[in-house]
């Protein structure tokens, strides 16, 4: 007595919905891969930026008369865009 293995093999349509839904899926892995990086690109920005503006008004934090207060604001480079664009 032999037995006969019985083998399933995915139908041709069974195949295409399986192909169509793994592309679906490596798709979306890799936009979202490329969404965190763009993301994290962002965050150095903002980073970069605050620390910027930190440092600019670090040196205001204890002038206690608006005479020098104004003195100060005259001196500092206060147009942010003008660096990004160098």
């Amino acid at each position: 007595m032999s037995k006969k293995k019985n083998t399933i093999y995915p139908k041709v349509d069974d195949q295409i919905i399986w192909g169509v839904l793994l592309s679906i899926i490596l798709i979306l892995c890799f936009w979202l891969c490329v969404m965190l990086y763009h993301v994290n690109q962002d965050v150095k920005q903002i980073k970069n930026d605050l620390k910027d503006i930190s440092e600019m008004l670090e040196p205001i934090e204890h002038i206690s008369d608006p005479k020098g207060l104004i003195l100060h604001m005259k001196t500092i480079d206060t147009d942010i865009s003008s660096k990004q664009n160098q």
